[in-house]
């Protein structure tokens, strides 16, 4: 079994999938991790870049990335990682953490631990979680 390195705040964004990424490569990617994820594939939770990073393009062409906020050490994987308590380098079971995030979380929470994401806006997040896509069956 397969352990995929994700970022905290990337976790939030696999309930908000939708099949729609920056480019063709991310989409393929990200749509890849999931079905690793949905075949039980376990999660290393990482600081810094992650799997899903590797296909990012702004990585790729500027080793940067918008959820970074420059000079603030308050960000979106810090605000992940104190509302839900996670611990970076541990291992997780997506079906603990499927089940676990909704119950930690509101949809309305999102503004805040997200604040800056550029995806935010689009409403997917909020609905993900208040009706989140099966992680561990297929459903995405």
């Amino acid at each position: 079994m397969a352990t995929i390195n994700l970022r905290p705040h990337h976790l939030l964004c696999m309930f908000a999938w939708r099949g729609h990424g920056y480019n063709r490569a991310f989409t393929d990617n990200f749509n890849n991790i999931i079905e690793e994820l949905q075949s039980g594939s376990k999660i290393k939770l990482v600081v810094g870049h992650d799997d899903i990073c590797n296909s990012c393009p702004r990585i790729q062409t500027q080793d940067s990335c918008f959820q970074v906020e420059p000079g603030n050490p308050d960000t979106i994987d810090d605000r992940v990682i104190a509302r839900l308590g996670l611990v970076p380098g541990e291992v997780y079971e997506i079906k603990i953490l499927a089940t676990m995030i909704p119950r930690k979380l509101d949809p309305e929470d999102l503004v805040e631990i997200c604040r800056g994401c550029q995806w935010l806006s689009l409403g997917w997040c909020e609905s993900g979680l208040s009706a989140p896509l099966s992680l561990t069956t297929g459903g995405c």
